[in-house]
């Protein structure tokens, strides 16, 4: 069988972005303050934000045991909110000014783009019925948008040392999206070897 993170842990991975994702929201819709840049553009916020939650709560759920018709229904949802909040990543990049310049936002379209092909690679070969590459690519696509989840706790320990969120912003995101491409290749990997060591 397969090795996969616990659930409750993707859960408490998760924390400071849903809390974050919250409250971005309701800076948005329901008062002042909070970053300027996202109340110039509620609508873009919200159509990244909005699916962004969704995702994140569906995410680890896809992990339960497959019970008839709930993991298929789950998973649509799951591909349809990542497909939304990953494409509205891309207008909200060219409408705020963000940290880490040129080459941060070229990384980070790369990531989406990665992160979109692999929602689509996913589903289609779900429908095509090969369930091994659904579930590699599922599980990529997912590491791939909890990479913004990793790297919160990186920034907010940055924070915690006295820098200010310029100096941590570009180091957490990058070494939240590392660890979570280290975690799914070692998932992924894990198995085939054992089972070639078998």
């Amino acid at each position: 069988m397969n090795r996969i993170p616990p659930i409750p842990a993707l859960y408490l991975l998760c924390l400071p972005l849903l809390w974050n994702t919250l409250a971005r929201l309701g800076h948005v819709w329901f008062g002042a303050g909070g970053d300027l840049r996202y109340l110039h553009h509620p609508w873009l916020t919200t159509l990244h934000l909005l699916p962004a939650l969704l995702f994140l709560l569906l995410g680890p759920l896809q992990f339960l045991p497959r019970k008839r018709g709930a993991h298929r229904w789950r998973g649509r949802l799951f591909v349809l909110s990542g497909l939304v909040s990953g494409a509205g990543v891309l207008p909200l990049l060219r409408a705020l000014p963000g940290l880490g310049g040129p080459l941060v936002h070229l990384g980070t379209v790369g990531l989406v783009l990665a992160f979109l092909a692999s929602l689509v690679i996913g589903a289609v070969a779900a429908r095509r019925r090969a369930f091994g590459l659904h579930r590699a690519a599922m599980m990529i696509a997912l590491a791939l948008g909890l990479s913004v989840a990793s790297a919160r706790w990186f920034i907010l320990a940055g924070m915690a040392m006295g820098m200010p969120l310029e100096r941590v912003f570009v180091p957490g995101s990058v070494l939240g999206a590392t660890v979570n491409g280290v975690v799914v290749a070692g998932l992924l990997w894990w198995p085939r070897r054992r089972a070639r060591g078998a």
